[in-house]
């Protein structure tokens, strides 16, 4: 969550051997575009953090007005949310923060190209500029774009579409011989496996296969 608190407020200062001392603080009261926050314990390395969840449950506390978010992703599957805003000017911004963070919450836990929003034209116009060329989100507006190969889309409707997952079957092929290879952040892991034990004792490979084990090797190597 970004670091957007209404107030900096100063990290302690560290101890006489150097090491940043923890403040246990008993309350805190955080106030982020009108919505008070109390948290018990404040990270001296960010002092204006404030929990999503934390903040989402003192935002829905006096939020009334309903709104819908649907987010469409491939072969019409839909992730489908019902939630409230406050719906009056004074509460705009926290209006927006939090269906900003809701939509984007979505998009990267279930992907999509298409939002829908019912229920409040003013969280559909904010919706439709910050998911746009040169909006706030769009890093996310080209990134979901080239990965479903479908223009990303805002619109307005009177009702958001039902929910809708569709899923498959994957894996459970454990027969053969396999490569599995895995690209991780920090590094990577390659597994060849063999189901037939003399093929293990008594290697016999072709030369395609030979070119595999050494395009592993090449790459284990590089780990």
């Amino acid at each position: 969550m970004e670091n957007m608190g209404s107030g900096k407020r100063e990290a302690p200062p560290p101890a006489e051997d150097g090491r940043l001392k923890l403040t246990r603080l008993e309350e805190n009261d955080m106030n982020r575009y009108g919505i008070s926050v109390q948290l018990k314990h404040v990270p001296p390395l960010d002092p204006d953090f404030i929990p999503l969840l934390r903040y989402n449950q003192a935002f829905l506390a006096d939020a009334k007005k309903p709104v819908g978010i649907a987010v469409e992703r491939a072969d019409g599957q839909m992730a489908s949310c019902r939630t409230f805003i406050h719906g009056t000017p004074e509460m705009e911004q926290a209006d927006h923060y939090y269906i900003n963070r809701l939509v984007k919450t979505i998009l990267w836990m279930k992907g999509g190209f298409k939002i829908y929003v019912s229920g409040d034209e003013g969280v559909f116009n904010y919706l439709k500029e910050a998911y746009g060329a040169g909006g706030e989100q769009a890093f996310d507006w080209d990134y979901m774009a080239n990965i479903f190969e479908h223009p990303f889309e805002v619109v307005l409707v009177d009702s958001i579409p039902a929910a809708k997952d569709a899923p498959k079957a994957m894996g459970g092929h454990l027969e053969g011989c396999r490569i599995g290879f895995d690209a991780g952040g920090s590094d990577r892991k390659v597994s060849a496996v063999v189901d037939n034990p003399e093929s293990v004792n008594r290697p016999n490979f072709s030369a395609a296969s030979s070119a595999r084990m050494r395009l592993l090797s090449l790459s284990a190597s590089r780990q």
